[in-house]
């Protein structure tokens, strides 16, 4: 709703901008010596040269007050908009180290599957006598996997007191 607003204020000063300029007369136009008995419409003339001079530079002025009102309105909108993109690039940063993460505690838990299953495999094979042995074997499987899940919770416990101290309000 609030870009409806800058476009609004915008298209109201270009509105602005079709107010016509009184004629412009340049001092090429009148006489340097002028005759005697015309001397009062020369006068005449020449104040009214003035007066849209003066109506002409008050306008211009105007106009230009309006046009740097423009540029303020749209550096505004620019930081705005600078300030949206870097947010998003941090949030796309942030997730893309978050993929990355995941992607490697998968891969550590594939690892963890596949060395569970060789030692299930292991142990259906194998004779009784190597009970021990076995035991042993799924105890170190258990305690990595244990270990695993408390590496996971502090990165993501992290990850989340992170993202609160990070963040700023706008």
């Amino acid at each position: 709703m609030e870009g409806n607003t800058t476009n609004d204020q915008l298209a109201l000063r270009a509105d602005d901008a079709n107010v016509l300029l009184p004629p412009f007369q340049s001092a090429k136009d009148f006489p340097i010596l002028p005759k005697p008995d015309k001397l009062l419409t020369f006068y005449q003339t020449c104040r009214q040269a003035l007066v849209d001079a003066n109506t002409a530079r008050s306008l211009l002025k105007q106009r230009m007050s309006k046009k740097k009102d423009v540029i303020g309105i749209i550096r505004v909108e620019i930081e705005k908009l600078e300030q949206d993109l870097a947010l998003e690039a941090n949030t796309r940063l942030r997730l893309h180290a978050m993929n990355e993460q995941l992607l490697g505690a998968l891969q550590e838990m594939e690892l963890m599957a596949e060395d569970v299953s060789t030692t299930i495999t292991e142990a259906h094979g194998g004779r009784r006598t190597g009970l021990k042995t076995l035991v042993e074997r799924l105890k170190v499987l258990v305690r990595n996997w244990r270990l695993f899940k408390q590496k996971q919770r502090g990165s993501i416990s992290k990850d989340l007191l992170d993202k609160h101290d990070g963040e700023t309000s706008f």
